[in-house]
């Protein structure tokens, strides 16, 4: 299980992941987004539809929680 809460950091690590592919030995996720504007929210949906190719998504409370489970 990897919890990432980082206050807006998030961004850059999971981008990260995805491109090293070191995202498919991580089971579940907890993410919590963070949310200070457009940008924000422009590279949530792109990071979400990144996660969706290795892992499907348990739950979703927007800008709160989400659990990423892998495939």
């Amino acid at each position: 299980v990897l919890e990432i809460n980082i206050e807006g950091g998030e961004y850059a690590v999971l981008q990260r992941m995805i491109e090293t592919s070191s995202i498919c030995r991580i089971k579940t996720l907890l993410i919590q987004f963070h949310n200070y504007g457009y940008e924000q929210e422009y590279e949530r949906a792109r990071i979400r539809m990144d996660l969706s190719k290795t892992h499907y998504c348990e739950f979703n409370y927007d800008w709160i929680w989400e659990k990423w489970i892998l495939i």
